[in-house]
């Protein structure tokens, strides 16, 4: 492909968050946010976009954090992506997302990329989207008139476009820490195993009662519709069931119904529906797995 030259661009470094919003107010929809640049520069070399102004959060002191509180982790929406691979609490308390992070790009990438980039560029192929959805997170944005909370789930409003405002910031997301006999997993499936995006990404978070049943279950999908989400109608056939092929069965249907997948230059449609199913399963009987693994250590 031909490179196509990029427009000039005015480029600032605020030092604060007040200063970052008030540019943005300034700029409006003429400008971009630059966190990792990873997504943002490759769209802008090929002329996707073309923004007059770049704003560059790199300088705002203390946006890049994974803190333990009570009972929640938070975490700096300036946190790189190999900052959550070399978390042990991320390993040992949110194991999707540990997962997520261990295959996404590069290690050059992962130690600038940043999971505030990758939640707010909106992509439905992103990797650490589905474990935060199915851990429950939380992000705290700021903007003009101070902070607001909102849950991830239900961010997203379409591919590229979620509820944050225009000259609005996220500042962090919290993870409130699993109870009991928890463990979740993501499955990436690609055709390279490395340095490639998701033909389809599935995230699974189960808690199980010392028997087996299940308690509570989450799911969410990559690539499988406009945007990352959870299959909340799914969800509800989770409590009192046991792993089995038959739940199995109906779960990867119901995950199918919800599922909105299309065709691709990397995959088809119809290759994404017959693959949800399996994924689902997959990960739900990989984190029954973990579960009693790290039970039977205990």
């Amino acid at each position: 492909m031909e490179a196509v030259p990029m427009k000039r661009f005015e480029f600032f470094e605020p030092t604060s968050l007040k200063e970052a919003t008030e540019l943005l107010n300034r700029w409006g929809e003429k400008c971009k946010i630059v966190a990792g640049g990873t997504d943002l520069l490759i769209e802008m070399k090929e002329g996707n976009v073309a923004p007059e102004a770049l704003i560059a959060l790199r300088l705002i002191p203390g946006l890049s954090y994974i803190r333990k509180e009570d009972d929640s982790v938070k975490v700096g929406a300036f946190t790189s992506h190999r900052a959550l691979e070399k978390s042990s609490e991320v390993r040992s308390l949110f194991p999707a997302l540990a997962d997520a992070v261990d295959t996404l790009g590069s290690i050059q990438v992962r130690n600038i990329a940043t999971v505030g980039g990758n939640i707010c560029n909106g992509a439905p192929s992103a990797d650490t989207v589905p474990p935060l959805l199915v851990h429950d997170a939380t992000l705290t944005i700021y903007g003009p008139r101070g902070e607001r909370v909102l849950p991830l789930n239900g961010f997203f409003e379409g591919p590229g476009k979620t509820k944050l405002g225009t000259a609005e910031v996220l500042k962090e997301i919290m993870l409130p820490i699993p109870a009991g006999i928890t463990s979740s997993v993501y499955i990436k499936l690609t055709r390279r195993s490395c340095m490639e995006l998701p033909l389809i990404g599935v995230a699974s978070c189960v808690s199980f009662d010392p028997e087996g049943k299940i308690l509570e279950g989450r799911i969410a999908l990559a690539c499988a519709g406009p945007t990352c989400f959870r299959a909340t109608a799914a969800e509800a056939l989770f409590p009192g069931r046991k792993i089995g092929e038959r739940f199995f069965k109906d779960l990867g249907e119901a995950v199918l119904r919800e599922s909105r997948p299309r065709d691709s230059f990397r995959c088809s449609a119809q290759y994404r529906r017959e693959m949800i199913p399996v994924l689902v399963a997959r990960s739900v009987r990989e984190c029954y797995e973990r579960s009693f693994k790290e039970e039977r250590r205990s």
